[in-house]
């Protein structure tokens, strides 16, 4: 559904718009907020993305591929299982997890099915380590 507004804009704005011809005046004012709102939008989650990741403790990439390995291992493990036998390898390994902080947030089991939880770590305090 479309909506009609009144909007107030400069000269130097009106000038660019002027040269629009008028039946795509609306639909170039729409893109254009579009875009505007979606950049805004990118950049506000960066910014609570950075906000977040100054809270977390620093992770090393050693760390994170170990994190990657255990995922992948973890997906193939759970190919060949009921949906029963998964669902309870996601609890021992929730458990675990929860058992030793070292090893970050538990994965969630996918919702349905098989799938591998290849990006199933999203850890915001992820840095690179220097050489």
């Amino acid at each position: 559904m479309s909506r009609r507004i009144n909007v107030m804009i400069d000269d130097d704005t009106w000038g660019l718009i002027e040269k629009i011809p008028s039946g795509e005046r609306s639909r170039t004012v729409n893109e254009a907020l579009r875009i505007w709102a979606q950049q805004r939008r990118r950049r506000d989650a960066a910014a609570e993305m950075d906000a977040l990741r100054a809270q977390l403790p620093k992770v090393s990439t050693t760390e994170v591929v170990r994190w990657i390995r255990e995922d992948r291992e973890q997906g193939h493990q759970t190919a060949n299982m009921s949906r029963e036998q998964e669902l309870e390898f996601w609890r021992q390994a929730t458990n675990l997890r929860r058992d030793n902080p070292t090893l970050g947030a538990p994965a969630s089991p996918p919702a349905s099915g098989h799938s591998t939880p290849v990006n199933s770590r999203q850890n915001a305090g992820a840095t690179r380590e220097s050489p």
